[in-house]
Parts: C-alpha cells; sequence; structure tokens
C-alpha cells in the first residue's frame, strides 16, 4: 500500500566496478597503467517506476556504468579526485539523479615499499532541491 504525497528517494548502488587504465602523476603509472575499482551510490527519484515498472521512469544502470567507462577508459587524469568529480558531474546530468557518493580506488598504488590494497578518494554531492 502506498501513502500519497510522500516524496520516495530511491538508492541505485554499483559496487566495485573494475577498469584497467592510464591515470596517475608518475610516467609509469601513465604508460604501464593499473587497476581501478570504483563505488557509486546514487539518491534517485523513482516514484514512476513502481507503478509503470518502465525502463525510461527509472535510472538505467546500464547507462551509468558506461558513463562511468568512459571517463574511466576513455581519459587520462592526474588524480583520483579528479575522476570522482568527473563522474559526479555527468551523473548529475540525469535529472532524476538527486546525489552521488563516489569512491575511486587506486588498486596496489605505486607507493615505494608498501603494501597498501588500494588508495582512495571518496566524495559526496547533493543537487540543491
Amino acid at each position: 500500500m502506498r501513502i500519497n504525497n510522500l516524496k520516495e528517494i530511491s538508492k541505485i548502488i554499483l559496487n566495485d566496478i573494475k577498469f584497467f587504465a592510464h591515470h596517475g602523476l608518475t610516467e609509469e603509472e601513465k604508460v604501464l597503467g593499473q587497476n581501478f575499482s570504483i563505488n557509486l551510490e546514487m539518491e534517485c527519484l523513482l516514484d514512476k517506476v513502481f507503478k509503470s515498472d518502465l525502463i525510461d521512469d527509472t535510472v538505467d544502470y546500464s547507462n551509468i556504468f558506461n558513463i562511468v567507462k568512459d571517463i574511466v577508459m576513455f581519459s587520462n587524469y592526474n588524480m583520483i579526485e579528479t575522476i570522482a568529480d568527473k563522474i559526479i558531474a555527468e551523473l548529475f546530468l540525469i535529472p532524476k539523479v538527486k546525489s552521488v557518493h563516489v569512491e575511486v580506488r587506486k588498486l596496489n598504488p605505486p607507493i615505494k615499499d608498501s603494501e597498501i590494497s588500494y588508495a582512495a578518494v571518496s566524495l559526496y554531492r547533493s543537487k540543491d532541491s
């Protein structure tokens, strides 16, 4: 049973999206490339999809994947912070997306004499209502 006059915010989550890409400060990172992992959590207005059951009334997560893939695979950035910023900027072009939390992980970062699983940047932004 649905209560009228409620504003529903739903979350769409894509977790551990893996890419091999060429980002980083060093020439070695840019030439050889390395593994990255992206986690996304988006708050979206999806109230229509519960009645319609149509893809046009939701945020298509295959489209989200392709947006992230285009940014990570087909651009080159020095900083993972920039990747996170670009992802959010593109996702905010989708009207139903109201907030985005993105975590960009550089797996096995090249830090001398270290054993680190990953270095990450976590960025959260929301649209003004």
